[in-house]
């Protein structure tokens, strides 16, 4: 059987290995929800642009092609038929791990190997996040993506002011089921940020020092649960290159955002707005960006307030 799993992969297409490989960063049988691995694959930019096609499109045809040839199997689907979760096998997953430690594409860290010197462009945190912080000496400059599978765990100054000064490079981070209850002004500092999850608690407000995240294609803030606003600064058209905004509450825009002429081509998700003056500007300037290519307009979903 490991001799049919080792040419399975070795018959991949080269534009699907790293996003199988990609699958061994989550915990043993685990259910990996699809639409943000799929976005995850995106900001790592393991998809091909075609040019005329959206890339999670792309990306969703690389899952079913990995499906079809038996490497990943559907465990949940959406109403709509589309996968909602899948998962590997242990073995493969065993594959992914060897495979991505020997040619350092990530490394999973659990318990046992924390104090193991290692320098991945990916690191994958199965252990407590505070015990990770005080056990480990590792050299984080190198980290591309960082993802937490741990305990649950606040998230707290102490743990930003760590990441800030270590992971300067990351492009996406993952903070799994830890919850934070503020985000630090400092978070600008990301600057190379595509992809931004955070399991928030009691957040209410999300500093303008976001707006520096010039590269940042996917904000998530946690399931809908929620019916207290969140407060986001509505100049939001300078992150040009965002395409998904996903809170648990709706959100509230503050700020002005008269004198801009930008459009956010890009933007095709986003949570119920309050309709304020902010919220009105904003979509007059998704209107007029869109009135010059219809079929973008079409792809805007903003979900509804419940």
């Amino acid at each position: 059987m490991l001799i049919g799993i080792l040419l399975s992969y070795d018959n991949l297409p080269r534009r699907l290995k790293p996003c199988f490989l990609y699958l061994g960063i989550f915990p043993e049988d685990f259910e990996i929800p699809v639409t943000p691995l799929l976005q995850k694959w995106v900001a790592e930019g393991f998809i091909q642009d075609t040019g005329d096609r959206d890339l999670d499109d792309v990306a969703e045809d690389y899952l079913f092609e990995l499906i079809d040839r038996s490497l990943v199997q559907v465990t949940s689907v959406e109403a709509n038929g589309g996968a909602k979760t899948c998962q590997i096998h242990d073995l493969l997953r065993d594959l992914c791990i060897s495979e991505s430690k020997e040619k350092k594409v990530f490394e999973v860290c659990t318990d046992n190997n924390i104090l193991i010197p290692t320098k991945p462009r990916r690191l994958s945190i199965h252990s407590h996040m505070r015990h990770y912080i005080s056990a480990s000496n590792n050299d984080h400059s190198c980290i591309r993506s960082l993802v937490f599978f741990g305990p649950v765990y606040d998230v707290e100054g102490t743990e930003w002011k760590w990441l800030s000064k270590g992971f300067k490079l990351v492009r996406v981070l993952d903070f799994g089921a830890n919850y934070c209850y503020k985000i630090p002004s400092n978070l600008g500092n990301f600057i190379h940020l595509r992809y931004l999850r955070i399991e928030i608690a009691v957040v209410r407000f999300v500093p303008a020092s976001i707006l520096n995240l010039s590269n940042l294609e996917i904000i998530d803030l946690g399931p809908w649960r929620s019916v207290f606003p969140i407060s986001f600064p509505v100049q939001m058209w300078k992150l040009k290159h965002l395409r998904h905004l996903i809170t648990r509450g709706p959100i509230k825009l503050r700020g002005s955002c008269s004198g801009s002429d930008k459009k956010m081509w890009n933007l095709q998700t986003i949570s119920a707005l309050l309709l304020n003056r902010q919220a009105i500007s904003l979509i007059m300037l998704l209107y007029f960006g869109a009135s010059i290519n219809f079929h973008w307009y079409k792809r805007i979903f903003i979900h509804p307030y419940r």
